[in-house]
């Protein structure tokens, strides 16, 4: 009942989860350990300094969604809003791995369109 009337308080009080911080938290919930392990794995192995910073911190927060600790309304509230935070802690984190990751897609992009005018595409 206490748990109903946090909730109740958060929606009355406009603290609500956007849609957006749900879909993160989901998708977060949904990576396995497993995977972030073998690819914090390959960045150790490739000396992938800005992966290695942001898959060790994804897995601290995979961790704690997997855990089977109870998750109710402030905690789900407080976990969209770390997770859409600009300057909360994963943002932070995989801050210079997604610069990387951006670069690499507009290198590859430019190379593609280079092929494309080159064939007359």
């Amino acid at each position: 009942m206490r748990g109903l009337a946090v909730a109740a308080a958060l929606l009355l009080g406009g603290c609500t989860i956007n849609q957006a911080g749900q879909d993160a938290r989901d998708r977060l919930a949904s990576i396995s350990l497993a995977d972030l392990d073998q690819a914090l794995q390959w960045a150790d192995l490739n000396h992938d300094v800005a992966a290695q910073q942001c898959f060790t911190a994804m897995r601290r927060v995979v961790v704690q969604l997997h855990s089977n600790a109870t998750i109710g309304a402030v905690t789900t509230f407080q976990m969209g809003m770390d997770i859409t935070n600009p300057a909360g802690y994963l943002n932070t984190e995989c801050a210079a791995e997604r610069a990387a990751v951006k670069a690499r897609v507009q290198l590859f992009t430019g190379k593609a369109a280079t092929i494309a005018a080159t064939f007359g595409l």
